[in-house]
């Protein structure tokens, strides 16, 4: 599957926060993100290194911060070296080591 960012470019995520009442009181809202959330995509990251299995995609975090009852988080996305032979993104992840 094609990726709809290019490298280095950057995401703007902005959502709402999950210390804020309005997280429990719209009912669209299904799940809570906090500051960790994104992390299963940044290396380095304790989420990052633990489950690298979670996603193929990795980011460099910029900013994340609280604004009133929103989360802004910043990221510019990391090229991942990519194998000669096929073309393909090899990662080591903790079920092959």
């Amino acid at each position: 599957m094609p990726s709809l960012l290019k490298p280095r470019a950057l995401l703007h995520v902005r959502t709402g926060f999950w210390q804020t009442e309005n997280s429990f009181t719209d009912p669209t809202h299904r799940r809570f993100p906090t500051e960790q959330t994104l992390d299963f995509c940044i290396p380095g990251t304790y989420f990052g290194e633990k489950y690298p299995h979670y996603t193929w995609a990795r980011f460099e975090k910029l900013d994340c911060r609280r604004a009133g009852q929103e989360l802004l988080v910043e990221l510019r996305k990391i090229d991942v070296p990519r194998c000669p032979c096929c073309g393909k993104v090899h990662r080591r992840g903790p079920q092959n080591g």
